[in-house]
Protein backbone atom coordinates (compact mmCIF):
# COMPACT_ATOMS: atom_id res chain seq x y z
CA UNK A 1 0.00 0.00 0.00
CA UNK A 2 1.51 3.15 -0.90
CA UNK A 3 -1.03 5.98 -1.17
CA UNK A 4 -1.67 7.95 2.19
CA UNK A 5 -4.97 8.42 3.09
CA UNK A 6 -5.95 12.31 3.09
CA UNK A 7 -6.43 11.87 6.93
CA UNK A 8 -2.98 10.85 7.89
CA UNK A 9 -1.72 13.62 5.53
CA UNK A 10 -3.75 16.46 7.99
CA UNK A 11 -2.74 15.04 11.04
CA UNK A 12 0.84 14.87 9.21
CA UNK A 13 0.36 18.47 8.39
CA UNK A 14 -0.86 19.46 12.15
CA UNK A 15 1.85 17.88 13.60
CA UNK A 16 4.89 19.31 10.92
CA UNK A 17 2.87 23.13 11.54
CA UNK A 18 3.73 22.60 15.31
CA UNK A 19 7.77 22.25 14.46
CA UNK A 20 8.47 25.53 13.53
CA UNK A 21 11.13 25.93 15.16
CA UNK A 22 12.60 22.73 14.28
CA UNK A 23 11.58 22.02 10.88
CA UNK A 24 13.76 19.27 11.12
CA UNK A 25 11.65 17.60 13.83
CA UNK A 26 8.40 17.71 11.79
CA UNK A 27 10.28 16.08 8.61
CA UNK A 28 11.13 12.94 10.75
CA UNK A 29 7.33 12.70 12.22
CA UNK A 30 6.26 12.91 8.51
CA UNK A 31 8.64 10.51 7.02
CA UNK A 32 8.13 7.53 10.08
CA UNK A 33 4.70 8.25 10.26
CA UNK A 34 3.59 7.38 6.63
CA UNK A 35 6.37 4.67 6.73
CA UNK A 36 3.92 1.95 7.77
CA UNK A 37 1.46 2.82 5.01
CA UNK A 38 4.24 3.20 2.54
CA UNK A 39 6.11 0.05 3.46
CA UNK A 40 4.62 -2.32 5.99
CA UNK A 41 0.98 -3.00 5.17
CA UNK A 42 -0.04 -5.66 1.95
CA UNK A 43 -3.68 -5.87 0.72
CA UNK A 44 -5.14 -9.22 -0.21
CA UNK A 45 -8.61 -11.06 -0.05
CA UNK A 46 -8.31 -11.14 3.79
CA UNK A 47 -7.83 -7.83 4.72
CA UNK A 48 -4.55 -5.81 5.52
CA UNK A 49 -1.31 -7.96 6.24
CA UNK A 50 1.13 -5.50 8.30
CA UNK A 51 4.75 -6.55 8.10
CA UNK A 52 5.76 -6.21 11.95
CA UNK A 53 9.36 -6.13 11.79
CA UNK A 54 12.17 -7.56 9.44
CA UNK A 55 10.54 -10.62 8.95
CA UNK A 56 7.71 -11.24 6.72
CA UNK A 57 5.39 -12.08 9.37
CA UNK A 58 2.58 -10.26 11.16
CA UNK A 59 2.16 -10.56 15.13
CA UNK A 60 -1.04 -9.30 16.38
CA UNK A 61 0.23 -7.73 19.11
CA UNK A 62 2.61 -5.39 17.18
CA UNK A 63 0.40 -4.79 14.14
CA UNK A 64 -2.46 -2.92 16.63
CA UNK A 65 0.66 -1.48 17.94
CA UNK A 66 1.89 -0.43 14.72
CA UNK A 67 -1.65 1.31 13.60
CA UNK A 68 -3.03 2.34 16.43
CA UNK A 69 -1.59 6.18 15.81
CA UNK A 70 -3.94 5.95 12.70
CA UNK A 71 -6.87 5.88 14.97
CA UNK A 72 -6.54 9.97 15.69
CA UNK A 73 -7.03 10.65 11.91
CA UNK A 74 -9.29 7.58 11.52
CA UNK A 75 -11.92 9.48 13.66
CA UNK A 76 -12.53 12.19 10.52
CA UNK A 77 -11.45 10.41 8.17
CA UNK A 78 -13.39 7.67 6.04
CA UNK A 79 -10.48 6.19 4.14
CA UNK A 80 -7.61 5.79 7.21
CA UNK A 81 -11.24 3.94 9.23
CA UNK A 82 -11.55 1.39 6.16
CA UNK A 83 -7.65 0.88 6.56
CA UNK A 84 -8.56 0.33 10.25
CA UNK A 85 -10.49 -2.28 9.73
CA UNK A 86 -8.86 -4.51 7.08
CA UNK A 87 -6.39 -4.28 9.40
CA UNK A 88 -8.67 -5.60 11.96
CA UNK A 89 -10.76 -8.12 9.40
CA UNK A 90 -6.94 -9.79 9.14
CA UNK A 91 -6.11 -9.94 12.27
CA UNK A 92 -9.58 -12.12 13.03
CA UNK A 93 -8.94 -14.29 10.20
CA UNK A 94 -5.67 -14.86 12.01
CA UNK A 95 -7.28 -15.85 14.79
CA UNK A 96 -9.76 -17.95 13.48
CA UNK A 97 -6.63 -19.93 11.97
CA UNK A 98 -4.60 -21.07 15.22
CA UNK A 99 -5.71 -18.25 18.55
CA UNK A 100 -2.64 -19.89 19.92
CA UNK A 101 -0.42 -18.67 17.40
CA UNK A 102 1.01 -15.35 17.97
CA UNK A 103 2.99 -14.39 14.23
CA UNK A 104 1.47 -15.51 11.13
CA UNK A 105 2.49 -15.52 7.35
CA UNK A 106 0.66 -13.55 4.64
CA UNK A 107 0.06 -17.16 2.82
CA UNK A 108 -0.28 -20.60 3.76
CA UNK A 109 3.40 -20.63 2.56
CA UNK A 110 4.60 -22.79 5.45
CA UNK A 111 7.79 -20.28 6.68
CA UNK A 112 8.66 -19.06 10.02
CA UNK A 113 9.20 -21.61 13.07
CA UNK A 114 7.90 -25.17 11.68
CA UNK A 115 10.02 -26.57 13.61
CA UNK A 116 8.55 -25.96 16.97
CA UNK A 117 7.65 -28.65 18.70
CA UNK A 118 3.09 -27.70 19.09
CA UNK A 119 1.05 -27.82 16.29
CA UNK A 120 1.93 -25.71 13.25
CA UNK A 121 0.16 -24.88 9.75
CA UNK A 122 1.65 -23.33 6.87
CA UNK A 123 -0.17 -20.03 7.87
CA UNK A 124 1.82 -19.85 11.07
CA UNK A 125 5.31 -17.99 11.41
CA UNK A 126 4.91 -18.48 15.04
CA UNK A 127 2.94 -20.53 17.84
CA UNK A 128 4.06 -19.08 21.49
CA UNK A 129 0.61 -18.55 23.11
CA UNK A 130 0.51 -14.80 24.41
CA UNK A 131 -2.84 -13.47 25.58
CA UNK A 132 -2.13 -10.10 24.41
CA UNK A 133 -2.36 -11.82 20.80
CA UNK A 134 -6.13 -12.23 21.72
CA UNK A 135 -6.88 -8.84 23.12
CA UNK A 136 -4.90 -6.50 21.51
CA UNK A 137 -7.03 -6.35 18.48
CA UNK A 138 -9.86 -4.88 20.97
CA UNK A 139 -7.22 -1.49 20.48
CA UNK A 140 -8.88 -0.97 17.04
CA UNK A 141 -12.32 -0.11 18.18
CA UNK A 142 -15.32 1.24 16.17
CA UNK A 143 -15.84 -1.52 13.22
CA UNK A 144 -17.64 -4.44 12.69
CA UNK A 145 -15.91 -7.27 11.25
CA UNK A 146 -16.82 -10.25 9.38
CA UNK A 147 -14.35 -12.91 9.26
CA UNK A 148 -13.99 -15.33 6.30
CA UNK A 149 -13.14 -18.36 6.54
Amino acid sequence: MKVIPKGINELTDQVKSLCIKHEKWGKVFELTFSDTIKNALVEDEHGIFVLTGDIPAMWQRDSTAQVRPYLIAAKNDPETANLLKKVLQRQFFNMSLDPYANAFNQTANHKGHQDDQTKMGPWIWKRKYEIDSLCYPINLPGFKIEVQH
